[in-house]
């Protein structure tokens, strides 16, 4: 099951630099990659994860 989103994200500091696109797996450290999806704005640089399964599952933990 995967929590990805149907659209692309837009660029939260700024709609005008449009889509942002995903981050490759090449440039992403084991914890990077543990966290979740990562997706970078080209512009500016901004980033937007959205949080794996697992990651998910440690904050509910954290939460009780």
């Amino acid at each position: 099951m995967s929590n990805l989103p149907m659209v692309l994200p837009v660029c939260p500091a700024s709609a005008e630099h449009g889509e942002m696109v995903l981050r490759p797996l090449a440039f992403q450290t084991y914890e990077q990659k543990f966290c979740g999806t990562w997706y970078d704005c080209p512009q500016c640089r901004s980033s937007i994860l959205f949080p794996s399964m697992e990651l998910s599952k440690v904050n509910e933990e954290v939460k009780k």
